[in-house]
């Protein structure tokens, strides 16, 4: 009987449950299972957007930096560092600068993005692991061992009638 077909009956009726109740293979997950897959997928895609936002950020710092230095050798920033000898150091320094913070911006984003494909990487073997019929992970364990415990399985549960929920 589905669970649709509940609707009919009046409420106090008797519903038996089977002892040896069992899904085959496929018929049911664990939502907790799938819910965690689904997380671990959402996380590696917000790896790649992080990625791609950080290449982008750097990308247009670096545009920044670029620009700064190009204006620091034209002509115009060129008369004006003629014109006072403070004026000419803080140019060249912000020209060391401008070298220095670009060269840290693209170290730092190599560190980053390697980190973030480390976890990536992670995260992508969490989700090649199967999952089996109730969504748990089955995995292979790497070491066989010859003690393997043996559970004597649980005795049947007797059937009881059961009320439908009112």
């Amino acid at each position: 009987m589905n669970i649709a077909e509940f609707k009919g009956e009046k409420e106090g009726t008797p519903i038996l449950v089977p002892d040896n109740f069992t899904l085959n293979a496929g018929e049911s997950r664990d939502p907790r299972a799938d819910l965690a897959h689904e997380l671990l997928r959402e996380s590696a895609a917000a790896l790649k957007t992080l990625r791609s936002a950080l290449r982008e950020s750097s990308a247009e710092a670096n545009e920044q930096i670029r620009r700064v230095q190009k204006w620091l050798k034209s002509a115009q920033a060129k008369k004006m560092a003629e014109s006072s000898p403070n004026v000419k150091k803080a140019f060249a320094s912000a020209a060391e600068a401008a070298a220095s913070v670009a060269k840290e911006r693209t170290s730092e984003l190599e560190a980053q993005d390697k980190a973030l494909r480390k976890i990536e990487a992670s995260l992508a073997d969490f989700l090649k692991v199967p999952r089996g019929p109730l969504g748990k992970a089955e995995r292979a364990s790497p070491v066989k061992s010859a003690k393997r415990s043996k559970r004597s399985p649980r005795p049947p549960r007797k059937s009881r009638p059961r009320t439908k929920p009112s």
